[in-house]
């Protein structure tokens, strides 16, 4: 999470061409599919929400995650579909869409809810990888 912002994604794309000994014209995501790998960010996104999943199902997690990742059904007493898995977004004048807080928010609002809702830990983190791999597997399709 911590290299989130630089562009590690390029040494993965060549990491995966060499390996599987093509050149450049295919694209990442064909290559990617072929060794069933997800792009780096993709599993740092994981990883992101892995740490609100802590945070909402009530895993013991650092003391600052209490005051930054605070559930809807904290901030208002309207009983809604999902305030109890989403998150509210703190948005200030002076932060930007690209800070840790806004960003991880954002993604965990934006995941299907079943997933965010079911299961462990380890059930959470393959289910969000499928259904990454899925969508990849999809996105092949439409370039081909």
């Amino acid at each position: 999470m911590i290299w989130d912002n630089c562009n590690l994604e390029y040494l993965q794309k060549r990491a995966a061409r060499i390996i599987l000994d093509v050149e450049r014209l295919p694209p990442s995501v064909v290559l990617f599919n072929n060794l069933n790998w997800l792009p780096i960010t993709r599993q740092s996104l994981i990883k992101r929400c892995a740490l609100v999943y802590k945070r909402v199902h009530n895993y013991i997690t650092p003391s600052y995650s209490n005051s930054l990742l605070v559930r809807k059904s904290k901030i208002h007493n309207r009983a809604t579909r999902h305030s109890n898995i989403n998150l509210m977004c703190p948005k200030r004048k002076t932060e930007v869409d690209r800070t840790f807080t806004i960003r991880i928010i954002k993604d965990w609002n934006f995941m299907n809810a079943n997933i965010r809702s079911n299961g462990s830990l380890a059930s959470f983190k393959q289910n969000v990888s499928e259904s990454f791999l899925a969508e990849q597997k999809t996105a092949m399709l439409l370039i081909l």
